[in-house]
C-alpha cells in the first residue's frame, strides 16, 4: 500500500516573512526525520508586493541562526484554487 501524501500551504500577506520562515522550518523538520517524500510543502501570499522578492533578510537571518543555510524561495501569490473555499459558513 502506497503511503499517503500529504500537503501544507502556509500562507500570509507578502509571502518574504511570515509564511516563508514557516515554510522553511517545516521543510527542514521533516528533512531532519526523513519523511520529505511523503510531504508537499509550500507557502504563498495574499498580497502581490513581492512577487519574485526572496525572503527578507530578517527571516533568512533567523533561519540561518537556527541552522536553515539551504532555504531557497522566491514570493509567489496564492492561487484561490487551491484554498479549500466555501460559500457555507453554517
Amino acid at each position: 500500500m502506497a503511503a499517503q501524501k500529504h500537503s501544507v500551504l502556509f500562507v500570509c500577506l507578502g509571502n518574504i516573512c511570515r509564511s516563508t520562515m514557516a515554510e522553511g522550518i517545516f521543510q527542514h523538520l521533516i528533512k531532519e526525520r526523513g519523511l520529505s517524500a511523503s510531504w508537499t510543502i509550500d507557502s504563498a501570499g495574499t498580497g502581490s508586493w513581492h512577487i519574485g522578492s526572496p525572503p527578507d533578510s530578517r527571516t533568512m537571518q533567523v533561519l540561518k541562526k537556527n541552522g536553515i543555510a539551504d532555504y531557497n524561495h522566491r514570493g509567489r501569490l496564492v492561487k484561490p484554487d487551491v484554498l479549500p473555499i466555501t460559500s457555507n459558513w453554517e
